[in-house]
């Protein structure tokens, strides 16, 4: 569990910053060390992402179901975002309807399905009685920072991931077959979003830090005049998050096209940070997908590893 943060751990996030340094030893544009596991079983996969001390585990299920009238080939892609209780300090921010877990809701929804990640019309069965309904939950187990980068990993692994069973008609019956009978199917994705975020900071001037005595206080309202330009740090911990003026994640493909741009709070940003930004999260989005496919790969094997070991009864 989380804890408040004090003024002077605030000042020394904020005086290390100033002389070029992190208080975990990276670098502005490094992130921290991504780890990535996926499962599966059948008509389910679940994947969970370690990114520094955030953990997030997303798993995937499917149904059957009758589709909208006014959509009838189209199929359904929910995903629904919790935080535990263990995760956060807070117990109003906890749970499917707390703030946090609406906007990575939000967040995550507008990258996979208005960005056209998920073929939709691909869960069709039969066209007006039966489509696929992708469910995709979301736990976020340990708030480290910067939980958005790693949900998102870990939703689009455990989509990746995911089989759903082949399905044959019969009139207008629908067959479900057992992975036995029939190899089960991927999703088809058309790209892969991955996000990065940064955390935006407009430091004060050192020598109005707020670190001083109470008959200082009054100064703060004159801090305006005198904030330097937004500095960014990549995928930030809680404590950067906590002190932060606000925060933009950058979703780009493995094509490496910019699929979403979303920005919360803090300074405007100078185009040539934004334009250096998209580079940096490019480049970061490489490195992310490799482990992401290194994981997807190791859970493959396991997968094929337990199909031929298995011996029905």
């Amino acid at each position: 569990m989380t804890k408040e943060l004090s003024t002077n751990e605030r000042d020394f996030i904020y005086n290390a910053m100033r002389e070029g340094y992190r208080t975990d030893g990276r670098k502005f544009n490094e992130s921290r060390r991504l780890v990535m596991k996926v499962d599966r079983a059948t008509c389910s996969s679940r994947a969970e992402v370690t990114l520094g001390q955030t953990r997030v585990l997303a798993a995937v299920q499917a149904e059957l179901v009758t589709p909208f009238p006014d959509h009838p080939t189209e199929g359904f892609l929910n995903i629904y975002v919790q935080m535990s209780p263990m995760a956060t300090e807070r117990s109003k921010n906890t749970g499917y309807s707390s703030e946090t877990s609406t906007e990575l809701k939000l967040l995550l929804e507008e990258s996979l399905k208005e960005g056209n990640s998920i073929d939709l019309e691909a869960l069709c069965v039969l066209s007006g009685k039966s489509v696929w309904s992708i469910r995709v939950d979301v736990r976020v187990l340990d708030a480290g920072g910067n939980i958005t980068d790693a949900a998102a990993l870990a939703t689009i692994a455990s989509l990746l991931h995911f089989r759903k069973p082949t399905c044959s008609i019969n009139g207008r019956s629908v067959v479900i077959h057992s992975e036995l009978e029939r190899n089960p199917t991927p999703l088809s994705i058309h790209h892969i979003p991955i996000c990065v975020s940064f955390a935006i900071f407009a430091l004060p001037p050192e020598n109005t830090s707020s670190s001083s005595s109470n008959d200082q206080e009054g100064k703060e309202d004159d801090m305006g005049d005198n904030i330097s330009v937004p500095m960014l740090l990549m995928d930030p911990t809680r404590s950067e998050e906590t002190f932060s003026h606000g925060f933009v994640t950058f979703a780009i493909n493995t094509h490496g096209e910019l699929c979403l741009v979303q920005k919360d709070g803090g300074e405007a940003l100078l185009a040539e940070q934004l334009v250096d930004c998209v580079r940096i999260a490019s480049e970061k989005s490489k490195a992310f997908s490799a482990v992401l496919n290194k994981a997807l790969s190791l859970g493959e094997e396991e997968a094929e590893k337990r199909r031929l070991s298995y011996r029905p009864e």
